[in-house]
């Protein structure tokens, strides 16, 4: 299933990486995306959208990964990313083994799409959001490519517009390691917990990673980064208040600091 995924990004026009490891980040639109975008009217409301007013009106912080992605660096960070599909993309397949089906699903912060396209194919019932409006085109292209109707629509993680216990499940995959401060990351665990009716599969960057000590070496030789590593314990923290326990967590291999973890709540 992740094998069709990762096809369905070339097929709305991503180049695949250079064989010599630096990526070509010039995006590429086919005439057929071209076509899509000017002419596809957006999915009708999935029933399990269920919009409310947003529980918090005060303006919301800034952050890179929240304003970056303007039409360019969208294509070109969906296009950097083909080359991690794979593992990536069975890292989440792993991770879905625990979430019993039939179950609707929000993919939030849904990017490319990859995501919601795996979790499509593999029998879930998905919606998929997105701040950035350049990603939700990138993701209606996406699901369109691969013939799925998937409804796609405008999120802010922080104040999310759905009723609680609106899903099932909610996956929300690499996003959190770019919450900049604790209040962040406190507040929106909270929403995505407020949301799902009984799972969160949520991504972070873990601290005790050989490629987190990298970064913190880079960090002191100057160089300024944009991600943040939570512990595990921490993450963990951040659920228990909302009342969810983990189930299990899962790492990408044996150095890379990108882990998965699924929790399931526990309280009525």
């Amino acid at each position: 299933m992740f094998a069709e995924a990762t096809r369905a990004c070339v097929k709305v026009g991503f180049r695949p990486a250079r064989q010599d490891g630096v990526d070509d980040l010039e995006p590429v639109l086919t005439p057929v995306a071209v076509a899509r975008r000017h002419r596809q009217a957006p999915p009708a409301p999935h029933p399990h959208v269920k919009m409310v007013t947003s529980m918090n009106d005060t303006p919301c912080a800034t952050y890179r990964a929240k304003t970056n992605y303007t039409e360019d660096k969208a294509r070109g960070y969906a296009n950097r990313e083909a080359r991690r599909n794979v593992p990536e993309l069975k890292l989440v397949e792993s991770a879905f083994e625990l979430i019993p089906r039939p179950a609707s699903v929000l993919d939030v912060p849904c990017g490319g799409g990859r995501v919601t396209v795996l979790l499509s194919q593999l029998g879930y019932e998905m919606s998929a959001a997105d701040y950035s409006e350049p990603m939700r085109d990138i993701t209606r292209e996406t699901t369109a490519a691969t013939g799925l109707n998937v409804p796609v629509f405008k999120e802010d993680i922080e104040n999310l517009s759905q009723a609680d216990r609106s899903f099932d499940a909610i996956v929300c995959f690499r996003f959190f390691h770019h919450l900049p401060s604790e209040e962040l990351r406190r507040k929106v665990v909270g929403e995505l917990c407020r949301v799902a009716r009984k799972h969160v599969v949520m991504s972070y960057f873990n601290p005790r990673t050989l490629r987190a000590l990298e970064q913190k070496l880079r960090r002191w030789r100057g160089k300024k980064l944009s991600v943040f590593n939570t512990p595990l314990a921490e993450v963990t923290d951040y659920f228990a208040a909302n009342g969810f326990r983990l189930v299990k967590n899962f790492p990408l291999d044996l150095t890379n600091n990108l882990h998965l973890a699924v929790f399931e709540r526990v309280l009525a």
